[in-house]
């Protein structure tokens, strides 16, 4: 699946590495396999995404 990535999306998606995922407490490591989601870097922005 593509991603449409836009300025909007990436704001949406920056959050302040201190901050835990509501979901989830995780580190913000790129290409660190958690649970069920994973970390994955578009244009050096970290963005979790969920693994079904």
């Amino acid at each position: 699946m593509a991603y449409a990535v836009t300025e909007a999306t990436v704001m949406e998606h920056q959050k302040p590495a201190a901050q835990p995922s509501e979901r989830v407490p995780l580190l913000r490591a790129r290409g660190l396999v958690k649970a069920f989601s994973e970390t994955v870097a578009v244009n050096n922005v970290d963005i979790d995404v969920e693994r079904g």
